[in-house]
């Protein structure tokens, strides 16, 4: 899904995160609640762990938070 990433950070713990925001459409929040369930479930190293998900359906639109991956320079 297209949309915008940002740096973010736990207010209690610290930990950066990286936040995507979407785009949703009210008929895609389950499908988007149960892939979220599905990705966050997934464990490899090769791939980004997936945290929260959180909805704003006023403002059409989700955050999908993951693990912060800052490639190296």
């Amino acid at each position: 899904a297209n949309g915008c990433v940002y740096r973010c950070r736990h207010k209690k713990t610290g930990k950066t995160y990286a936040a995507k925001k979407l785009k949703i459409e009210e008929e895609h929040v389950s499908d988007l609640k149960r892939n979220f369930i599905n990705l966050k479930e997934l464990h490899h190293s090769c791939l980004i762990k997936y945290k929260a998900l959180y909805l704003d359906l006023q403002q059409h639109c989700g955050y999908l938070v993951m693990e912060c991956f800052n490639k190296p320079s």
